[in-house]
């Protein structure tokens, strides 16, 4: 849901946060602002990204 117009709000600030309190660098997969129904549509995309990232 972190592109979905509703929510980007919150994802921008929970990525923020993490990077300041925590000092970590939050690495976006490339599918990960593409919003939800495309997601929901695109479940490879979703496994592309979880591999990526492992």
């Amino acid at each position: 849901m972190a592109g979905d117009e509703l929510f980007r709000h919150r994802y921008e600030i929970g990525k923020k946060r993490i990077e300041e309190i925590f000092g970590l660098e939050v690495v976006e997969m490339k599918n990960t602002l593409k919003g939800s129904e495309y997601l929901y549509k695109h479940p490879e995309a979703r496994a592309e990204d979880m591999m990526e990232a492992f």
